[in-house]
Formats: C-alpha cells, sequence, structure tokens
C-alpha cells in the first residue's frame, strides 16, 4: 500500500516537473496548438509589432499617408544608408526588450533561442533570395564574459531553420565602449575605429546582416560598407527588435 502511495506521489511530483514550463511566460496561461513556445495566442498578439515603416532603414514612419506603405522616408531619399533594406520584428518595447536584457545583460542565453523562432515567424520579404547570414561581432573580452554573442546565437538558430549558410569570419571587431551609451556620433566614431573586415571574400553575393537591436542603424550602416567593400553585392539587415524614435513615442502616446 506505501509502495503504491510513494509510486503516486513520484508520478504526481514527475508530471509537475515536465508541465512545469508548459504555461504563457506573462499570464501564465495554458498553451495552446499554435504557440507551445512560451507565449498562448493572447499574449502573443500584444507584443510590440512594429507599424508601417520606412523600407530601406525600417524607422517608423510617424504619417504613413505623406509616404505610403512599402516607400522610403525622407532621410532615406535624400541620404540613403550603406545597407538597401532592412527589416526588424518588434519593436524595442516591453517585453521584447525586458527579455533581450535578460540575454545580454543577465547570461540567459534560452531568450535568444525564444525570440528567434519569433524573428522566423514574419522574416524579411527577400530571405529567399540571400545567399548568406553575417553577424556583427563581440570583441572577445566581450564574448568570453557574456558566454556567447547574442547576434551569433540569432544568426546560428536562423541558419539552422532556413538553411541559409553563415559567413562567420565576414567582420571582426576589436574592443570599443558599450554601443548602448553612446550618441549618434560617438557610435559613428567608434564604429569606424572598431569595426573591420574579416577574411571573407564575396563576388556579388546578397547578405543579410542579422542583429539583436538596431537604434541608429549607424552599426549595420558600416557593417553594409564593409561588406561591400569587400565585393557584396546586395546587403540587408534583419533585426530582432527596433529602437523607436522620440518622436514616434510622443506622436502615439497623443
Amino acid at each position: 500500500m506505501r509502495s503504491a502511495t510513494l509510486t503516486s506521489k513520484t508520478w504526481r511530483h514527475l508530471k509537475k516537473q515536465l508541465t512545469a514550463d508548459c504555461r504563457c511566460e506573462l499570464c501564465m496561461g495554458s498553451l495552446d496548438e499554435q504557440h507551445r513556445v512560451f507565449l498562448c495566442s493572447s499574449c502573443h498578439r500584444e507584443l510590440p509589432n512594429p507599424p508601417p515603416s520606412c523600407s530601406q532603414c525600417s524607422e517608423p514612419l510617424l504619417f504613413i499617408e505623406q509616404y505610403g506603405r512599402n516607400q522610403r522616408c525622407k532621410k532615406c531619399q535624400l541620404q540613403p544608408p550603406d545597407y538597401d533594406y532592412s527589416h526588424y520584428r518588434f519593436l524595442f518595447q516591453p517585453p521584447i526588450d525586458l527579455w533581450i536584457r535578460a540575454a545580454k545583460d543577465k547570461h540567459q542565453e534560452h531568450w535568444l533561442t525564444r525570440l528567434s523562432m519569433l524573428m522566423l515567424e514574419s522574416p524579411p520579404p527577400a530571405l529567399s533570395s540571400v545567399d548568406g547570414l553575417v553577424y556583427v561581432p563581440s570583441h572577445w573580452w566581450t564574448r568570453l564574459k557574456r558566454g556567447y554573442n547574442p547576434a551569433a546565437v540569432l544568426a546560428r538558430r536562423i541558419s539552422q531553420q532556413t538553411q541559409t549558410p553563415i559567413y562567420h569570419q565576414a567582420l571582426t571587431k576589436s574592443w570599443s565602449r558599450d554601443q548602448r551609451h553612446l550618441g549618434v556620433r560617438e557610435r559613428r566614431q567608434n564604429l569606424s575605429q572598431t569595426l573591420r573586415a574579416g577574411k571573407a571574400q564575396f563576388h556579388g553575393e546578397h547578405l543579410l546582416i542579422i542583429d539583436d537591436v538596431m537604434t541608429t542603424g549607424s552599426t549595420a550602416a558600416a557593417a553594409a560598407r564593409i561588406l561591400k567593400q569587400r565585393g557584396a553585392g546586395i546587403v540587408g539587415v534583419w533585426a530582432l527588435a527596433r529602437t523607436p524614435p522620440r518622436g514616434f513615442l510622443r506622436h502615439n502616446a497623443r
């Protein structure tokens, strides 16, 4: 009798452990058939999805009627960036920003695996024509302290799911200040001194740069410029999240 009781308790404990993660990360509700990863359908719909954005720099457009959909903003028309197009999955707002910070600052790599699956729900339209992926590198000391390069983790997951090869030695990076604490001009100067071409040589390939967060676009522009100097034909950017401009946030707060 006691043996049967112990077996029953063991089974209940095992069942609890096996189903412990089968709850929505935000509301703790049950996951449905469509979203078994970590979000229920309701919470999935509430994520900060991208609004109409410029087709080149992907900055959210304040007044879409002035441009129309799939149009470039005035800034890109007057002074286009070095990359040909960009695409992002979410705005860098809660809860996405919290999960990205957990991955970058708290050694919680599993968030990158989860978020890469959400990236793949809405890939760039040109993905089928991409010849290879390139990720923004980390300095070796930063990678050693963190244990991984977030952009490289995302690129690896995307490569596995899309069967798109990665050019691991396309870019290198020397020691630099954290880009998150710099302004636009400082970012450009910092990148010009630290981001360098790697060993890869290209011959007109269509490359897609993978990054975790796109803020001013300075990193993407510097990387695209280097890749084109090394022979790339078309260079696009695919970011997990994009920081919205202050004007966009003020406009939507009214």
